[in-house]
């Protein structure tokens, strides 16, 4: 591609970045600004958006309480695709169509629900990150030991500032988060710590569920059918969603944390990463014997600049979620959905085995639950409600 583009044949228009926090930054230790006269001047402060990190020993002097702080969006709303009507915010406390939930940032794990019910049941008792680490691999010692256990820094702790109109869209709810760093530090706000907004989703700006059904006596109606019972009729539901979303900023990545709700009832779990990819330099002996490295010795561990003696280091994010799964009360139980066919189960309960088919089993130990993921043998877990069995008196 970067050839294709050096002579002309490929033409790329370029994104320029955005200021997240346009002329609300200050100026760090080290870093120096210009006056009038171009001289630069020497500022000794944090490199912090002033009007968005304030001190959390000034709000404690407001009289208001922090259960009452207003949910309101940035300006007025200005599509009809985000309805504010559906999201209703008590303090912590989320009430979104059948959704109903408390809502917190940690400082060591960041984002997370609790008390997550479902048009009136019980879901999940406590969900959300409770570690990542990230992975490298490369050809010298250091990047192949280096393992970075970014959760003891705290994710919550490194939470950024959210940006209406590119971590969120403008009309979105922004939630203040306070935190406290350090005893030394003292507590912090983040004005914009979350944000929450009702998007249309899977598939985007699609609808959940659909059908139309022709009118009887026409050849495509009901597969040729003639008769007209239960024909020429069409509704949908659209796929509504409520996103909460949280940016942590850790040293060269940033993590975008969005816990879905769909109106399904189905809960998903997101984390998007960006900023920049770590780099390591070139092995030395790249520049003595250029032509006897192979393309995939060069790039056995990451892509290879074309510009600068750097590799862009192959790595993994891993991130290890909490579910605390309560579902209608908190006797529940695992059921493991099995699927089979003929190329992974050589034997059938049937004489002719079929294309595909299922079964189930119930765990009883927590090895035998464990999440064990192999493409071949595809299975789906399932938390049940434990049904407690009535006791019959004698008349």
């Amino acid at each position: 591609m970067l050839d294709l583009h050096k002579t002309g044949s490929l033409h790329i228009v370029p994104q320029p970045f955005i200021d997240l926090y346009p002329q609300q930054m200050r100026y760090g230790p080290g870093q120096t600004r210009k006056d009038d006269d171009e001289a630069g001047l020497p500022v000794n402060a944090a490199i912090l958006p002033t009007s968005f990190l304030s001190s959390g020993f000034k709000r404690r002097q407001q009289s208001q309480p922090e259960s009452v702080i207003p949910a309101k969006p940035v300006q007025t709303p200005s599509s009809p695709l985000f309805g504010y009507n559906r999201i209703q915010i008590a303090g912590r406390r989320v009430r979104y169509q059948s959704w109903d939930f408390h809502l917190t940032l940690r400082k060591e794990t960041g984002l997370r629900v609790y008390g997550v019910y479902f048009a009136g049941h019980s879901i999940i008792s406590e969900a959300g990150l409770d570690e990542t680490v990230t992975s490298y691999w490369g050809y010298s010692p250091f990047m192949r030991a280096m393992t970075s256990l970014e959760s003891m820094y705290g994710v919550g702790a490194m939470s950024s500032e959210l940006s209406p109109g590119i971590d969120c869209p403008k009309e979105a709810v922004y939630l203040p988060v306070r935190l406290v760093l350090s005893g030394e530090s003292g507590p912090k706000v983040l004005k914009h710590g979350i944000c929450l907004f009702d998007w249309l989703v899977q598939p985007p700006g699609g609808p959940l569920r659909r059908h139309f059904e022709f009118p009887g006596g026409r050849s495509e109606a009901s597969g040729g059918s003639e008769t007209t019972e239960h024909t020429n009729f069409a509704f949908g539901t659209p796929s509504r969603a409520l996103v909460v979303r949280s940016v942590a900023s850790i040293f060269n990545y940033d993590y975008v944390f969005d816990i879905v709700f769909h109106a399904s009832g189905v809960i998903e779990f997101s984390v998007t990463p960006t900023g920049y990819i770590h780099v390591d330099t070139v092995p030395p002996n790249w520049f003595s014997n250029p032509s006897n490295q192979s393309w995939y010795e060069k790039s056995a561990f990451g892509f290879v600049s074309n510009t600068m003696p750097l590799y862009f280091v192959a790595h993994q994010h891993l991130f290890h979620y909490k579910l605390d799964i309560d579902l209608r009360s908190s006797r529940n139980f695992v059921k493991v959905i099995n699927v089979h066919g003929p190329a992974n189960y050589p034997g059938s309960p049937v004489s002719e085995p079929p294309t595909l088919w299922m079964s189930s089993r119930i765990p009883r130990s927590e090895l035998e639950a464990r999440f064990h993921t192999q493409f071949e043998y595809p299975k789906q877990y399932l938390v049940c409600e434990t049904q407690r069995e009535e006791k019959q008196e004698n008349p």
